[in-house]
This record gives structure tokens, sequence and C-alpha cells, in this order.
């Protein structure tokens, strides 16, 4: 005759992966959920080229040098523009000129760390990792995405 386990143990030969799934099978579901999601993201803007504030910025990155972006972003009493934002444009512009695929994998990898930092800010305010992992569900997808800015 078996022993029957007590209430809430997993039972049979599969109590290590049902402890494992029971712990970490959210997470992953969430995070398999959230990458589909950047992926098709990715796959809808990855043809385009350039947009045209993208031009006016490859402008004043030619004609800034990266001591002058370097003061301007130390600086808080500087007036210049999004200086951090500007660099990123110099260095990817002198490492990749007009390709736009870098461009588009650096604005998802950016996208992806927000996209983290909206969970573990909501998990924090909530205490909940459902409810975070929703609200990184739905900052994740392209509502937000178009609102994205160096």
């Amino acid at each position: 005759m078996t022993e029957k386990p007590a209430a809430g143990e997993p039972s049979g030969t599969n109590s290590a992966a049902g402890a494992w799934l029971e712990k970490y099978g959210f997470p992953v579901l969430l995070f398999l959920c959230i990458s589909a999601i950047l992926l098709a993201l990715f796959d809808q803007f990855s043809f385009f080229y350039f947009w045209w504030d993208d031009y006016h910025n490859f402008y004043w990155t030619q004609r800034t040098s990266y001591p002058d972006l370097l003061r301007h972003l130390l600086n808080p009493a500087s007036h210049y523009l999004r200086p951090l934002g500007m660099l990123v444009y110099k260095l990817h512009f002198d490492l990749f000129h007009l390709d736009p695929l870098p461009y588009r994998l650096t604005v998802l990898l950016l996208h992806a760390v927000n996209v983290l930092l909206v969970y573990v800010l909501l998990r924090q305010m909530s205490g909940s990792r459902y409810a975070a992992g929703f609200g990184a569900l739905f900052f994740s997808y392209q509502v937000a995405y178009w609102h994205i800015f160096w």
C-alpha cells in the first residue's frame, strides 16, 4: 500500500519538476510571451529605414565631437538637446553608417530593458508577480514601443 502525500505536496515521481514548475512556471511563461511580442514588433519595424528626425540627429552628431557631447552630457546646465541620445547616434553612425539594422536592434534592446524595469517597479509597488507580469506584458506591446525616445 502506498502512502498518500500530505496536502499541498506534489505527488509521484515528478515532485521536483512540479515544484520547479510551480516556482518558475509563471516567470518563464511571461518571459516567453514578452519575447514573442518583442520579436513580432521587431519583425514589423525591421524593414524601416529611418524617420525624418533621424536625419536631423545624424546632421547634428556630425557637427559635434565626442568631447563636446560628453561635456554636454556631464554638464547639468547644458542646453544641448538629448546629449546621451546624440552620443548613441554618433557612435552608431561612426560604426554602422546608414545601416538601419543596428539602430533597430538597439531600440529593441532598450525597450526590452525598459519592460524588465517596469516589471520590477510594478512588482515592488503591487507585491504581486502576476500583476507586475501583466503590466509588463501590456507595456511591451506596440503602443509603448512607438513612444521610445532616445
